[in-house]
């Protein structure tokens, strides 16, 4: 959904990190605006309900964000349209060697149940589970902190991308509702069980509720969902593996989905 993002700051320190990382972006043609109050309304609906006018609004009109499932189910639906074909099965090792059938000498692909796929490129799509990798020589850890997301009910507000709020992201999930996080809150996930205390979601709805002036004193939350966060060491969500290992070139690691 390239549906824009917005960040609001309301401290000077604030302000002045969203107007340096504008001008930034402007310096290299790429897409950031700095908007008053009347204009950040009118980007975002839901700019218009802010208590408070803020000190700065940094938009970046081609930004956006991802639903996963969608994009999953498009993206098969594609594949399947270019004549490819969808194995079922569990791969468990990849493919490295020196025969004369590989991009630059070497040979590229997976070994799976149903027998052994090569290719030109190996794209892995594992998020935090990088153990496809380790039979391969190719050893990088992409397990990043815990962290969680609440989505809400349904709520009579229309957000349409990315805010960032000064203590809290929220997003459309579709149906009404939003999703929410905020980094602070992540730090109060309780590791052991992979939960997050009720005192900690009413304190993350309450701060969406609060910006985007929400009637009655609770947010619907609909679900929790915590989860090991898939950050390569440089934070960065792929990675091309020369840099790492150079006999395996032909292969990419795509650990998350990042568009903010």
């Amino acid at each position: 959904h390239e549906t824009g993002n917005v960040r609001v700051a309301y401290s000077d320190s604030e302000a002045a990190a969203v107007r340096d990382r504008v001008a930034r972006k402007q310096a290299i043609g790429y897409p950031a605006e700095l908007l008053d109050a009347d204009e950040a309304g009118r980007a975002e609906p839901a700019l218009a309900r802010l208590p408070d006018p803020p000190a700065a609004v940094g938009y970046y009109p081609a930004e956006g964000y991802v639903d996963t499932t969608t994009l999953i189910g498009d993206m098969l639906d594609r594949f399947a349209a270019l004549g490819g074909i969808l194995v079922r099965a569990r791969a468990d090792t990849l493919l490295r060697d020196s025969g004369d059938a590989a991009v630059g000498g070497v040979r590229v692909g997976v070994g799976t149940d149903a027998g052994e796929i090569a290719g030109d490129l190996v794209v892995v799509c594992g998020g935090a589970d990088t153990g496809l990798l380790q039979g391969g020589g190719f050893r990088l850890a992409a397990r990043g902190p815990v962290g969680a997301t609440v989505i809400t009910g349904s709520v009579p507000v229309r957000v349409r991308g990315l805010i960032h709020y000064p203590d809290v992201t929220v997003r459309p999930d579709g149906g009404g509702r939003l999703l929410l996080h905020a980094d602070d809150i992540d730090q109060r996930v309780l590791a052991a069980t992979m939960s997050l205390d009720e005192d900690a979601i009413g304190e993350l709805t309450g701060r969406a509720r609060k910006w985007l002036a929400l009637p009655g004193t609770e947010v619907p939350v609909a679900e929790v969902r915590v989860s090991v966060r898939p950050y390569p060491p440089d934070g960065f969500p792929a990675v091309r593996s020369e840099e790492h290992t150079p006999e395996l070139q032909p292969m990419y690691l795509v650990c998350r989905l990042l568009l903010e």
